[in-house]
Parts: C-alpha cells; structure tokens; sequence
C-alpha cells in the first residue's frame, strides 16, 4: 500500500475562514515529494512561488492509515502578509505549523486545512487563537 501512496504529487490548497474577504478562494498551487513507509509519511511540499516566494521547500511529516492523510507541514520560517495581502517570509521567526487531514478516494486525496497564527493572552486570562483554515486536494503524478 506504501507504493500507491509514495512519489510525487501536485495540488492545490484554497483559502477559507480567517482570511480577509477578498481572499477567501482563493487557490495556490503545490507539489508534494513524499515516502511513505508503514504508514508514516515524510517528505517536502513547494508551493508555487508566484503567492508564497519560500526560498525552501517546506517539510512534511505525518501518516496514512486506511485511506485517511494527516501531516504537518512546517515551513523554514515564518511567512506573513502585508496590507496589499501579499506574502513574504520573515527569516528571523519560527515557522507555523499548517495542519492537513483529508481522504484517498479515486486516486485523490482531499480535505481540510488549518494552522493558528498567533494567540493572545489577555489580562483577565483569556485566550485568543486567529485560526486560519480552508481546503485542499491533490493527485499522484
């Protein structure tokens, strides 16, 4: 099973709830190299450079299990956005994490993304996460 898994493989992610309005629906496109290996997955992820200009592959770790995908996909650095929506990475701070969960089914994978990118604390205690999230798919090469 690790064979039908394992290679290259090129999607797409879609912008969803956190992001400005007029991004959300925003598409980006991707590739992914990974190894599968008893159910444990590692590999890299590029996105297109055109939206998010990443000098580095991105680093994917995870596993698949009876047709299931989770992985986390952890970026060199920390990538932000300007007023324009933009992006562009911020070397001197750590990366976030992006979580990916989906499902194999006529030879695609799909599902569903998020990560968290900053919490605050405030004086009272409370917390606030900002999570972004949306939707991805991608197909075997």
């Amino acid at each position: 099973m690790s064979d039908l898994y394992s290679g290259k493989w090129e999607g797409q992610y879609t912008l969803g709830d956190g992001y400005p309005k007029e991004m959300i629906g925003d598409t980006t496109s991707f590739d992914i190299t990974m190894e599968v290996t008893d159910g444990a997955l590692k590999g890299t992820c590029r996105d297109d450079k055109r939206k998010v200009p990443m000098s580095t592959p991105a680093v994917i770790e995870g596993f698949v299990r009876g047709g299931f995908i989770n992985f986390v996909k952890t970026y060199a650095h920390a990538i932000a956005q300007d007023k324009y929506n933009t992006f562009f990475e911020m070397p001197e701070l750590p990366s976030h994490e992006v979580i990916y969960t989906g499902y194999y089914k006529d030879e695609i994978f799909e599902g569903e993304w998020e990560f968290v990118s900053h919490t605050e604390v405030f004086p009272d205690g409370s917390i606030r996460q900002y999570l972004f999230h949306g939707t991805w798919s991608m197909k075997k090469l």
